[in-house]
């Protein structure tokens, strides 16, 4: 069986590389959004988070909900929805930061297999 050379296979390869790039920043940011915001969701408001996060707002929200006679800052509360927030848009930018070296890597993988299709081009004899 001959094998022959085909631009098209390094072409589509190039393709998927740029489309799994650009994939990977989104995938990456959703992940850590979420995994941070549940982590801070969960531990939020058991912890001293709520007056280091929030400050005032945590303490103006505990005080309106002991005024209804609903806890607003505890477990089932509205704050803990603004721990999982804020850890959200954090992990998120972790995420895409984490992502944006390994996605600048898979563009450059592709300009190298469009490069090579380039100098086959230009080098076989016509």
């Amino acid at each position: 069986m001959a094998v022959a050379y085909d631009p098209k296979i390094l072409n589509g390869y190039a393709q998927a590389l740029y489309a799994h790039a650009d994939r990977l920043i989104g995938t990456s940011a959703a992940y850590w959004g979420l995994i941070v915001g549940g982590v801070l969701y969960a531990v939020g408001p058991y912890t001293g988070l709520g007056a280091a996060i929030a400050g005032g707002a945590a303490r103006w929200l505990d005080f309106l909900g002991r005024q209804a006679g609903v806890d607003l800052v505890g477990p089932g509360g509205i704050l803990p929805l603004g721990y999982f927030l804020l850890g959200g848009v954090v992990g998120a930018i972790f995420g895409a930061f984490l992502a944006g070296p390994r996605a600048a890597l898979l563009r450059l993988q592709a300009q190298t297999a469009l490069c090579q299709v380039q100098i086959e081009f230009n080098t076989r004899a016509r």
